[in-house]
């Protein structure tokens, strides 16, 4: 059977946003379009900008990136490249593309249109809000809590008998006395994740 697909254009400040309209997720207190193709045609001789935005895990998250030479226009340089923010413009456009949702009286959800005016303030601290996690991953500041333990201990078992130290490091790109910082929590009093050593100190899964 045939897939319908209902593109929506959202004009947006010097470019514009598609997406599919049979393709929304819930994100947060919104659905958002599992994906987003967004195309900035740049000026007369800088390059044009193509991003794609995937709803992962939840969080919206920029999956590609393409700086385009124009024809007659100059090259890709590093100064056309430092112009692109991608989290602030991440932020502008998945609260341009999201639509509030409601439950009816027969429990029904009413997904209602986006305005696409442009998002205001709140919308955007909205969108920022709910990545604040990946922007603190990326920046090297984990929320460091038993779901991000549960993670760790997952690794370290599965590697148990293969260096689950360097494993850690590895999956989570850290350094050697991080990763044994995490294995720590994972044993302490209050997560009990992992098990502690036992009394001739060899260790557990």
């Amino acid at each position: 059977m045939a897939r319908f697909k209902f593109e929506r254009t959202v004009g947006l400040n010097f470019g514009e946003a598609k997406y599919d309209q049979m393709e929304l997720v819930p994100v947060g207190d919104r659905f958002v379009p599992q994906r987003i193709s967004v195309h900035f045609p740049g000026g007369d001789s800088q390059p044009s900008v193509d991003m794609i935005i995937d709803v992962i895990a939840g969080v919206p998250m920029c999956t590609e990136l393409k700086l385009t030479k124009k024809p007659g226009g100059h090259e890709v340089r590093s100064k056309d490249i430092r112009l692109v923010r991608v989290e602030d413009w991440m932020e502008y456009i998945v609260a341009a593309c999201s639509h509030p949702f409601a439950e009816t009286a027969d429990g029904a959800v009413r997904i209602d249109d986006p305005d696409h005016k442009g998002p205001d303030s709140a919308e955007k601290r909205r969108v920022e809000k709910l990545r604040q996690p990946v922007r603190n991953a990326n920046r090297g500041r984990r929320n460091i809590d038993r779901e991000f333990l549960e993670r760790v201990a997952a690794v370290y078992r599965e590697h148990f008998d293969d260096r689950p130290g360097v494993a850690i490091e590895r999956a989570f790109g850290v350094k050697q006395r991080t990763a044994a910082w995490y294995v720590e929590l994972c044993r302490s009093d209050e997560y009990k994740i992992l098990p502690k050593a036992d009394i001739k100190g060899k260790k557990t899964k």
